[in-house]
């Protein structure tokens, strides 16, 4: 698992710049399943605290959904969608294809 940057938390946008933060992520239950997917930085975060709280009490209750594997700051392209909540994940330039 990607370790957070202070420790408890994924950022929401990258510092200094303020640019949009997306992870690359892959199935808990199978982390060498190469089946990648996007999440957004609140899954994300949601994953590690659910993973940290089944670590400590093995309650399958808090197991993640998702094992966090990469983050990446989203300049540019289409609108992401996340894989877990399919929440959207804006670019900070926008698609460079779209025409207006």
């Amino acid at each position: 698992m990607l370790k957070p940057n202070d420790g408890n938390t994924y950022a929401n946008h990258a510092w200094p710049g303020g640019y949009p933060m997306e992870y690359l992520a892959t199935a808990y239950d199978n982390p060498y399943d190469r089946d990648e997917f996007i999440v957004c930085p609140q899954c994300a975060n949601k994953a590690l605290a659910n993973h940290i709280a089944f670590v400590l009490t093995k309650d399958e209750w808090f197991e993640p959904e998702c094992n966090i594997v990469m983050e990446n700051v989203y300049w540019e392209g289409p609108t992401d969608y996340c894989g877990v909540c399919n929440g959207e994940i804006e670019s900070a330039y926008g698609d460079p294809e779209e025409t207006d």
